[in-house]
């Protein structure tokens, strides 16, 4: 404490908004969701390994809507460099298929995932959400 005063650093308090990713041994599993225009996306996220070695998963499932196609995209922010956003999953007439992705996670990364509907493109799109907003 006295050498962040002496450098004038603001020392906080460890928090979920400041504190580095959960590590294998308090890993959190935590459930996620996303719809748009019939379609539903589901599932669960989790890191496994010790920072900085750690790998946030994100596994579900997309259920299409009745009639035509949806997509689920992902994008990740790396040190606030937002990276493509890149599909990971299609499905359409009602079919499911499975959704996962992992990337490398520090606490400077960021990620967002939203259903689409269509196979290409994102220029109708439900809201994204955050996967990694612990």
């Amino acid at each position: 404490m006295l050498a962040a005063a002496v450098l004038g650093a603001a020392v906080l308090p460890a928090t979920a908004a400041n504190a580095a990713p959960p590590s294998t041994s308090d890993a959190i599993d935590s459930a996620w969701e996303a719809t748009h225009a019939g379609a539903v996306a589901s599932g669960t996220r989790w890191t496994e390994g010790q920072w900085p070695s750690t790998t946030l998963h994100v596994a579900g499932a997309l259920r299409g809507p009745g009639t035509g196609c949806a997509s689920v995209w992902v994008r990740w922010v790396y040190d606030l460099a937002p990276g493509l956003e890149t599909r990971i999953a299609t499905a359409c007439d009602g079919g499911t298929v499975d959704v996962a992705t992992e990337t490398s996670y520090w606490p400077t990364t960021t990620g967002s995932l939203r259903v689409c509907a269509g196979e290409s493109g994102t220029g109708d799109c439900g809201q994204p959400i955050s996967l990694t907003t612990w």
